[in-house]
Protein backbone atom coordinates (compact mmCIF):
# COMPACT_ATOMS: atom_id res chain seq x y z
CA UNK A 1 0.00 0.00 0.00
CA UNK A 2 1.43 3.60 -0.97
CA UNK A 3 2.21 5.92 2.27
CA UNK A 4 -0.61 7.38 3.92
CA UNK A 5 -0.53 11.07 5.20
CA UNK A 6 -3.45 12.57 7.43
CA UNK A 7 -5.61 15.18 6.66
CA UNK A 8 -7.56 17.19 8.94
CA UNK A 9 -10.71 18.03 6.76
CA UNK A 10 -14.24 19.85 7.08
CA UNK A 11 -17.76 18.83 5.53
CA UNK A 12 -21.41 20.08 5.72
CA UNK A 13 -23.10 18.57 8.78
CA UNK A 14 -25.31 16.80 5.86
CA UNK A 15 -22.21 14.97 4.17
CA UNK A 16 -20.76 14.31 7.63
CA UNK A 17 -23.57 12.30 8.34
CA UNK A 18 -23.51 10.40 4.99
CA UNK A 19 -20.08 9.47 5.87
CA UNK A 20 -20.94 8.58 9.41
CA UNK A 21 -24.02 6.33 8.31
CA UNK A 22 -21.86 4.81 5.47
CA UNK A 23 -18.99 3.53 8.15
CA UNK A 24 -22.25 2.74 10.68
CA UNK A 25 -23.79 0.41 7.66
CA UNK A 26 -20.61 -1.67 7.56
CA UNK A 27 -20.49 -0.68 4.07
CA UNK A 28 -17.13 1.15 4.75
CA UNK A 29 -14.66 0.55 7.39
CA UNK A 30 -14.04 3.57 8.29
CA UNK A 31 -14.51 7.53 7.06
CA UNK A 32 -10.87 7.53 5.45
CA UNK A 33 -12.48 5.09 3.01
CA UNK A 34 -15.67 6.53 2.33
CA UNK A 35 -13.29 9.88 1.12
CA UNK A 36 -10.89 7.63 -0.55
CA UNK A 37 -13.97 6.08 -2.28
CA UNK A 38 -14.87 9.41 -3.70
CA UNK A 39 -11.87 10.39 -4.70
CA UNK A 40 -11.44 7.86 -6.52
CA UNK A 41 -14.63 8.13 -8.43
CA UNK A 42 -12.99 11.84 -9.44
CA UNK A 43 -10.02 10.16 -10.63
CA UNK A 44 -12.22 7.70 -13.11
CA UNK A 45 -13.97 10.68 -14.18
CA UNK A 46 -10.58 12.44 -15.48
CA UNK A 47 -9.36 9.23 -17.05
CA UNK A 48 -9.67 9.74 -20.81
CA UNK A 49 -12.62 8.54 -22.71
CA UNK A 50 -12.11 5.15 -24.98
CA UNK A 51 -12.44 6.46 -28.15
CA UNK A 52 -13.78 2.73 -29.21
CA UNK A 53 -16.62 2.72 -26.40
CA UNK A 54 -17.45 6.36 -27.52
CA UNK A 55 -18.12 4.82 -31.23
CA UNK A 56 -19.92 1.74 -29.91
CA UNK A 57 -21.92 4.03 -27.68
CA UNK A 58 -22.69 6.52 -30.61
CA UNK A 59 -23.40 3.64 -32.63
CA UNK A 60 -26.05 1.61 -30.43
CA UNK A 61 -27.95 5.70 -30.07
CA UNK A 62 -28.22 5.54 -33.71
CA UNK A 63 -29.77 2.32 -34.19
CA UNK A 64 -32.35 2.96 -31.12
CA UNK A 65 -33.09 6.48 -32.54
CA UNK A 66 -33.20 4.91 -35.90
CA UNK A 67 -36.16 2.18 -34.12
CA UNK A 68 -37.08 2.84 -30.77
CA UNK A 69 -39.12 -0.59 -30.18
CA UNK A 70 -35.90 -2.92 -31.77
CA UNK A 71 -33.91 -1.76 -28.38
CA UNK A 72 -31.93 -4.46 -26.17
CA UNK A 73 -33.16 -5.13 -22.45
CA UNK A 74 -31.41 -3.66 -19.88
CA UNK A 75 -30.19 -7.16 -18.00
CA UNK A 76 -28.56 -7.76 -21.59
CA UNK A 77 -26.39 -4.59 -21.52
CA UNK A 78 -25.82 -4.82 -18.25
CA UNK A 79 -24.24 -8.56 -19.06
CA UNK A 80 -22.12 -6.98 -22.28
CA UNK A 81 -21.25 -4.49 -20.21
CA UNK A 82 -19.69 -6.76 -17.28
CA UNK A 83 -17.81 -9.20 -20.01
CA UNK A 84 -16.05 -5.69 -21.65
CA UNK A 85 -15.18 -4.85 -18.01
CA UNK A 86 -13.96 -8.37 -17.53
CA UNK A 87 -11.95 -8.45 -20.50
CA UNK A 88 -10.22 -5.01 -20.18
CA UNK A 89 -9.40 -6.25 -16.58
CA UNK A 90 -7.61 -8.95 -18.23
CA UNK A 91 -5.44 -7.10 -19.86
Amino acid sequence: MDATRRLEIELPEGMADGVRARVESGEFASESEVVRAGIELLDEQDEPRDPQVDALLAAGYDAWKANPTGGIPLKEVDARLDEERKRRAAR
